[in-house]
Protein backbone atom coordinates (compact mmCIF):
# COMPACT_ATOMS: atom_id res chain seq x y z
CA UNK A 1 0.00 0.00 0.00
CA UNK A 2 1.07 3.69 -0.76
CA UNK A 3 0.26 6.67 0.03
CA UNK A 4 -0.14 9.34 -2.35
CA UNK A 5 -0.46 13.03 -1.49
CA UNK A 6 -1.86 14.23 -4.83
CA UNK A 7 -1.81 18.35 -3.69
CA UNK A 8 2.24 17.71 -3.73
CA UNK A 9 3.17 19.40 -7.20
CA UNK A 10 6.69 17.95 -6.80
CA UNK A 11 9.47 16.74 -4.26
CA UNK A 12 12.28 18.94 -5.44
CA UNK A 13 14.43 20.50 -8.73
CA UNK A 14 17.71 19.83 -9.18
CA UNK A 15 20.43 20.63 -11.31
CA UNK A 16 24.33 18.99 -11.62
CA UNK A 17 26.98 21.70 -9.11
CA UNK A 18 29.44 23.21 -11.01
CA UNK A 19 32.68 21.54 -11.79
CA UNK A 20 31.71 18.21 -10.46
CA UNK A 21 30.53 14.66 -13.14
CA UNK A 22 26.28 13.64 -12.38
CA UNK A 23 25.84 10.09 -11.14
CA UNK A 24 22.80 10.50 -9.42
CA UNK A 25 24.46 7.73 -6.84
CA UNK A 26 24.41 10.54 -3.80
CA UNK A 27 23.81 14.12 -2.91
CA UNK A 28 27.20 15.15 -3.44
CA UNK A 29 27.09 16.03 -7.31
CA UNK A 30 23.41 17.62 -6.82
CA UNK A 31 22.16 21.01 -6.56
CA UNK A 32 19.27 21.85 -5.29
CA UNK A 33 17.21 24.95 -6.87
CA UNK A 34 13.84 24.23 -5.88
CA UNK A 35 13.14 27.30 -3.73
CA UNK A 36 14.37 29.43 -6.93
CA UNK A 37 11.26 28.14 -8.51
CA UNK A 38 8.47 26.91 -6.32
CA UNK A 39 7.44 28.59 -2.39
CA UNK A 40 7.26 25.69 0.30
CA UNK A 41 4.93 22.73 -0.24
CA UNK A 42 1.43 24.02 1.10
CA UNK A 43 2.64 27.31 2.26
CA UNK A 44 -0.19 29.96 2.87
CA UNK A 45 1.88 31.87 -0.13
CA UNK A 46 1.48 28.78 -2.43
CA UNK A 47 -2.08 27.89 -2.14
CA UNK A 48 -3.47 31.32 -2.09
CA UNK A 49 -1.40 31.73 -5.57
CA UNK A 50 -2.74 28.89 -7.35
CA UNK A 51 -6.51 29.29 -6.34
CA UNK A 52 -6.60 33.05 -6.73
CA UNK A 53 -6.41 33.55 -10.36
CA UNK A 54 -9.39 31.31 -11.11
CA UNK A 55 -11.66 32.97 -8.68
CA UNK A 56 -10.76 36.95 -8.41
CA UNK A 57 -14.48 37.39 -9.82
CA UNK A 58 -15.93 35.58 -7.11
CA UNK A 59 -13.57 37.24 -4.79
CA UNK A 60 -14.71 40.85 -6.30
CA UNK A 61 -18.37 40.13 -5.70
CA UNK A 62 -17.79 38.56 -2.23
CA UNK A 63 -15.88 42.07 -1.03
CA UNK A 64 -18.61 44.11 -2.35
CA UNK A 65 -21.78 42.41 -0.81
CA UNK A 66 -19.62 42.64 2.51
CA UNK A 67 -19.70 46.36 1.80
CA UNK A 68 -23.21 46.57 0.90
CA UNK A 69 -24.45 43.79 3.37
CA UNK A 70 -27.07 45.67 5.93
CA UNK A 71 -29.95 42.76 6.41
CA UNK A 72 -28.98 39.80 8.67
CA UNK A 73 -30.51 36.42 7.75
CA UNK A 74 -31.18 33.25 10.04
CA UNK A 75 -32.20 29.99 9.06
CA UNK A 76 -33.27 27.32 11.36
CA UNK A 77 -35.23 24.34 11.34
CA UNK A 78 -35.60 21.17 13.56
CA UNK A 79 -32.71 18.36 13.69
CA UNK A 80 -34.86 15.67 15.28
CA UNK A 81 -37.45 14.90 13.53
CA UNK A 82 -39.17 10.91 13.30
CA UNK A 83 -40.17 9.87 10.26
CA UNK A 84 -43.75 10.14 10.48
CA UNK A 85 -43.65 13.92 11.66
CA UNK A 86 -43.82 17.46 10.19
CA UNK A 87 -40.41 19.28 9.26
CA UNK A 88 -40.51 23.09 10.54
CA UNK A 89 -38.49 25.63 9.15
CA UNK A 90 -37.69 29.54 10.43
CA UNK A 91 -36.00 32.49 8.88
CA UNK A 92 -35.40 35.57 10.78
CA UNK A 93 -34.33 38.65 8.39
CA UNK A 94 -33.25 41.85 9.71
CA UNK A 95 -32.92 44.89 8.40
CA UNK A 96 -29.74 46.75 9.88
CA UNK A 97 -30.37 49.70 7.56
CA UNK A 98 -31.84 53.07 7.98
CA UNK A 99 -34.11 52.64 5.12
CA UNK A 100 -37.03 50.29 4.16
CA UNK A 101 -35.52 46.78 2.57
CA UNK A 102 -37.62 44.80 -0.04
CA UNK A 103 -36.49 41.60 -0.01
CA UNK A 104 -37.39 38.30 -2.72
CA UNK A 105 -37.18 35.24 -0.55
CA UNK A 106 -37.59 31.99 -1.87
CA UNK A 107 -37.57 28.15 -0.26
CA UNK A 108 -37.26 24.96 -2.38
CA UNK A 109 -37.14 21.81 -0.69
CA UNK A 110 -36.03 18.42 -2.60
CA UNK A 111 -36.00 14.68 -1.98
CA UNK A 112 -32.41 13.55 -1.69
CA UNK A 113 -31.49 10.04 -3.78
CA UNK A 114 -28.26 8.67 -2.11
CA UNK A 115 -26.46 8.86 -5.49
CA UNK A 116 -26.99 12.51 -5.36
CA UNK A 117 -28.69 12.34 -8.70
CA UNK A 118 -32.87 12.70 -9.94
CA UNK A 119 -34.10 15.15 -6.88
CA UNK A 120 -37.59 15.67 -7.08
CA UNK A 121 -39.11 18.90 -5.98
CA UNK A 122 -41.14 18.42 -2.87
CA UNK A 123 -42.24 22.25 -2.41
CA UNK A 124 -41.07 26.08 -3.34
CA UNK A 125 -42.45 29.07 -1.68
CA UNK A 126 -41.72 32.45 -3.01
CA UNK A 127 -42.75 35.92 -1.27
CA UNK A 128 -42.13 39.21 -1.42
CA UNK A 129 -41.80 41.44 1.88
CA UNK A 130 -40.77 44.76 3.26
CA UNK A 131 -38.86 45.20 6.34
CA UNK A 132 -38.69 48.51 7.87
CA UNK A 133 -35.76 50.23 9.14
CA UNK A 134 -34.15 48.68 12.36
CA UNK A 135 -37.37 46.08 12.08
CA UNK A 136 -37.36 42.33 11.75
CA UNK A 137 -39.21 39.76 10.20
CA UNK A 138 -39.53 36.12 10.66
CA UNK A 139 -40.88 33.90 8.10
CA UNK A 140 -42.10 29.78 9.12
CA UNK A 141 -42.68 27.22 6.97
CA UNK A 142 -43.95 23.31 7.36
CA UNK A 143 -43.11 20.51 5.32
CA UNK A 144 -46.22 18.08 6.51
CA UNK A 145 -45.59 14.17 5.55
CA UNK A 146 -48.28 14.31 3.19
CA UNK A 147 -45.60 16.67 1.28
CA UNK A 148 -43.07 14.16 1.39
CA UNK A 149 -44.51 11.16 2.03
CA UNK A 150 -44.94 9.95 -2.47
CA UNK A 151 -42.08 11.82 -3.31
CA UNK A 152 -38.76 10.71 -1.01
CA UNK A 153 -38.44 6.93 -3.08
CA UNK A 154 -38.24 5.21 0.36
CA UNK A 155 -35.39 6.74 1.74
CA UNK A 156 -36.51 10.09 3.31
CA UNK A 157 -33.31 12.41 2.72
CA UNK A 158 -33.70 16.41 1.53
CA UNK A 159 -32.29 19.30 0.94
CA UNK A 160 -33.70 22.54 1.70
CA UNK A 161 -32.09 25.96 -0.17
CA UNK A 162 -33.00 29.37 0.88
CA UNK A 163 -32.42 32.25 -1.54
CA UNK A 164 -32.70 35.80 -0.48
CA UNK A 165 -32.11 38.66 -2.51
CA UNK A 166 -32.56 42.21 -0.99
CA UNK A 167 -33.65 44.54 -3.82
CA UNK A 168 -32.22 47.74 -2.66
CA UNK A 169 -28.80 46.21 -2.64
CA UNK A 170 -28.35 43.71 -5.03
CA UNK A 171 -26.92 41.19 -1.87
CA UNK A 172 -27.98 37.41 -2.41
CA UNK A 173 -27.72 35.19 0.40
CA UNK A 174 -28.28 31.56 -0.09
CA UNK A 175 -28.10 28.81 2.55
CA UNK A 176 -28.28 24.95 1.48
CA UNK A 177 -29.20 22.42 4.34
CA UNK A 178 -29.12 18.91 4.03
CA UNK A 179 -31.54 16.82 6.93
CA UNK A 180 -33.28 13.36 6.91
CA UNK A 181 -36.29 11.67 8.83
CA UNK A 182 -34.94 9.66 11.86
CA UNK A 183 -35.96 6.10 11.10
CA UNK A 184 -37.58 3.42 13.61
CA UNK A 185 -35.33 1.33 15.18
CA UNK A 186 -36.00 -1.97 14.84
CA UNK A 187 -35.87 -4.25 18.17
CA UNK A 188 -33.53 -7.56 18.41
CA UNK A 189 -34.75 -10.08 20.97
CA UNK A 190 -32.31 -12.86 21.34
CA UNK A 191 -33.96 -15.93 23.57
CA UNK A 192 -31.38 -18.09 24.63
CA UNK A 193 -27.75 -17.65 25.68
CA UNK A 194 -26.02 -18.04 22.43
CA UNK A 195 -23.58 -21.12 22.53
CA UNK A 196 -21.41 -22.78 19.71
CA UNK A 197 -23.33 -25.22 17.45
CA UNK A 198 -26.89 -24.90 19.30
CA UNK A 199 -29.45 -22.85 17.75
CA UNK A 200 -31.57 -20.16 18.83
CA UNK A 201 -34.44 -17.84 18.34
CA UNK A 202 -34.39 -14.36 16.92
CA UNK A 203 -37.10 -11.83 17.60
CA UNK A 204 -37.30 -8.89 15.24
CA UNK A 205 -40.13 -5.93 15.65
CA UNK A 206 -40.27 -2.22 14.70
CA UNK A 207 -43.42 -0.04 14.53
CA UNK A 208 -44.48 1.53 10.87
CA UNK A 209 -44.66 5.22 11.76
CA UNK A 210 -46.48 6.31 8.40
CA UNK A 211 -50.34 6.01 7.89
CA UNK A 212 -50.34 3.98 5.14
CA UNK A 213 -49.72 0.34 4.34
CA UNK A 214 -46.11 -1.77 3.98
CA UNK A 215 -45.77 -4.78 1.13
CA UNK A 216 -42.76 -6.21 0.21
CA UNK A 217 -41.96 -6.67 3.46
CA UNK A 218 -38.56 -8.46 4.64
CA UNK A 219 -35.94 -8.33 7.38
CA UNK A 220 -32.33 -8.96 6.63
CA UNK A 221 -30.38 -10.50 9.75
CA UNK A 222 -26.92 -11.25 9.52
CA UNK A 223 -23.70 -11.23 12.21
CA UNK A 224 -20.16 -12.70 11.48
CA UNK A 225 -19.81 -15.87 13.12
CA UNK A 226 -23.57 -15.70 14.15
CA UNK A 227 -25.42 -16.53 11.06
CA UNK A 228 -24.88 -16.08 7.10
CA UNK A 229 -27.04 -13.50 5.47
CA UNK A 230 -30.88 -14.27 6.27
CA UNK A 231 -33.80 -13.08 4.37
CA UNK A 232 -36.40 -13.35 6.63
CA UNK A 233 -39.99 -12.40 4.93
CA UNK A 234 -42.39 -10.30 7.08
CA UNK A 235 -46.25 -10.36 6.29
CA UNK A 236 -47.80 -6.83 5.16
CA UNK A 237 -47.91 -4.24 7.74
CA UNK A 238 -50.87 -2.09 8.52
CA UNK A 239 -50.43 1.98 9.27
CA UNK A 240 -48.83 2.57 12.56
CA UNK A 241 -48.86 -1.08 13.25
CA UNK A 242 -46.34 -2.73 14.29
CA UNK A 243 -43.93 -5.47 12.13
CA UNK A 244 -42.75 -8.77 13.44
CA UNK A 245 -40.82 -11.87 12.40
CA UNK A 246 -38.39 -15.07 14.03
CA UNK A 247 -35.66 -16.60 13.11
CA UNK A 248 -33.15 -19.19 14.11
CA UNK A 249 -29.25 -18.30 14.03
CA UNK A 250 -26.60 -21.43 15.14
CA UNK A 251 -23.59 -19.30 15.60
CA UNK A 252 -20.43 -21.71 14.49
CA UNK A 253 -17.41 -19.00 16.35
CA UNK A 254 -17.57 -18.26 19.95
CA UNK A 255 -16.42 -14.56 21.51
CA UNK A 256 -17.28 -11.70 23.58
CA UNK A 257 -19.13 -8.20 21.56
CA UNK A 258 -20.06 -10.19 18.53
CA UNK A 259 -22.44 -8.30 16.61
CA UNK A 260 -25.57 -8.83 15.50
CA UNK A 261 -27.54 -7.12 12.28
CA UNK A 262 -30.68 -6.24 11.50
CA UNK A 263 -32.52 -5.13 8.26
CA UNK A 264 -36.06 -4.05 7.40
CA UNK A 265 -36.99 -3.53 4.18
CA UNK A 266 -40.37 -2.92 1.86
CA UNK A 267 -41.54 -0.99 -0.90
CA UNK A 268 -42.66 1.84 0.97
CA UNK A 269 -39.73 2.42 3.22
CA UNK A 270 -36.05 1.12 3.22
CA UNK A 271 -32.78 1.85 5.17
CA UNK A 272 -34.34 0.87 8.74
CA UNK A 273 -31.45 -1.03 10.71
CA UNK A 274 -30.18 -1.78 13.91
CA UNK A 275 -27.56 -3.83 15.44
CA UNK A 276 -26.42 -5.43 19.27
CA UNK A 277 -23.71 -6.65 20.91
CA UNK A 278 -23.58 -10.65 21.89
CA UNK A 279 -22.02 -12.96 23.82
CA UNK A 280 -21.57 -16.31 22.58
CA UNK A 281 -20.06 -19.60 24.16
CA UNK A 282 -18.31 -22.52 23.75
Amino acid sequence: MKLVKKNFIGLCISTKKPGRNFTGMNNNDRLDITNQYKMSQESRDEVFNSLLPGHKAMISRYLMQKQNEDVKFLFTMDDDVMLGEDFHFEIVLTNLSDENRDINLSLRIESVHFSGRGNIKIKQEQILLTIPPGRNHKYSSILHLNDYLSRSAGQFSFTAVVRIIVEQTGCVYIENRDFCAKMPNINIVVSDALKVGKSSEVGLQFSNPLPISLTGCKFIIEGPGIVETLEVPCKKVSPRAIAKARCSVQPWRHGHDRILIAHFSSDQLKDVDAAIAVDVNN
